[in-house]
């Protein structure tokens, strides 16, 4: 759940800002071969960006966004909740990357800083959080069980008092985790850059064998043996029980975001308005979904002819009925 990561899009802007400072006419030759100026930290395209959307029912829904300045700084936040049919603003102070919504009016969302925060109805509230890492994905089993993910391989575990570093967390430390779904509190599945994949057994976060070194964006499970993950390059990856295997992709994208509604019915939204379904047996575009010109960073579908999907300049798309339209905030 780019869950918010647009993680090729960093490594163009920092390459991009690095190849500047290295061309620039007025440098020195101290400053080329002794101490660089530092490259600014940008933890996510400039935006403006809608980052995550999350679903609860046809009525109830949560988006999150933000921009940044080029040296790294959020220039805008956005929560916006969708109730009686309309998306309407919450007010935030800080840029959520991700948002869960375990049950009742309970909200939780992470993102800039190690923030975590949650909406119990009325307003957003700051929990302490153990890290001042950026964090990029949250699942909430319940109000009192969840996990969250992010930069320099954080995995946080909150059991309903308190978020605490997981056991292995400092194992993946050179990787940004980007993506997690948990089907119990001992079993649950996490990736990240470079092909990572990662299993909770109840005890302990395990790498597990990749059959690639693409970023991957997001992961969805639907069973202990049913699961899928897209990410870079057309990458889709498809779980049934012992190994993760390669799936034909329709498009050579980078896909950044997964919905499975079933088993048999399936949707990812990528980039340059790109959106495929998975429908019987194989995934196939629909170029009715997206818009060219749009990356798409978070797709939630309910079931098939009801969903949203949310992406680059604010996009807000809905599918009711079958009818993919824009919504104009």
């Amino acid at each position: 759940m780019m869950r918010p990561t647009f993680t090729r899009a960093f490594h163009f802007l920092g390459a991009l800002l690095v190849l500047t400072l290295l061309l620039g006419a007025c440098q020195t030759q101290h400053q080329v071969y002794g101490v660089m100026p530092t490259t600014p930290y940008v933890p996510a395209p400039l935006g403006p960006y809608l980052y995550h959307v999350a679903l609860r029912s046809a009525d109830d829904g949560w988006i999150v966004g933000g921009s940044f300045n080029a040296s790294g700084s959020p220039n805008g936040m956005t929560t916006l909740h969708y109730t009686k049919g309309h998306w309407r603003p919450v007010p935030i102070d800080t840029v959520l990357f991700s948002v869960a919504l375990p049950g009742g009016a309970d909200v939780w969302g992470v993102g800039l800083n190690g923030t975590i925060r949650r909406f119990t109805g009325t307003a957003w509230q700051t929990v302490a959080s153990p890290t001042t890492t950026v964090l990029r994905d949250i699942f909430m089993l319940s109000s009192k069980l969840g996990w969250a993910v992010g930069d320099d391989g954080v995995i946080l575990a909150y059991d309903g008092s308190h978020w605490r570093y997981a056991p292995d967390s400092g194992a993946f430390n050179a990787l940004r985790l980007l993506s997690l779904s948990m089907l119990s509190a001992s079993d649950g599945w996490a990736v990240g850059e470079n092909g990572t994949i990662l299993h909770f057994d109840g005890q302990r976060w395990n790498r597990v064998s990749s059959p690639t070194t693409d970023d991957l964006e997001s992961i969805e499970m639907l069973s202990p043996s049913d699961g899928w993950i897209v990410g870079d390059h057309g990458t889709i990856l498809h779980y049934t029980g012992s190994t993760w295997q390669s799936v034909a992709s329709p498009s050579a994208t980078e896909w950044y975001s997964l919905s499975m509604d079933s088993a048999t019915d399936g949707w990812a939204s990528g980039e340059d308005g790109i959106v495929m379904h998975y429908t019987g047996g194989m995934w196939q575009l629909d170029p009715q979904a997206g818009v060219k010109g749009y990356d798409l960073s978070s797709i939630a579908m309910l079931a098939a002819g009801e969903g949203w999907i949310v992406g680059q300049r604010n996009l807000i798309r809905h599918d009711q009925q079958a009818t993919w339209s824009t919504y104009q905030l």
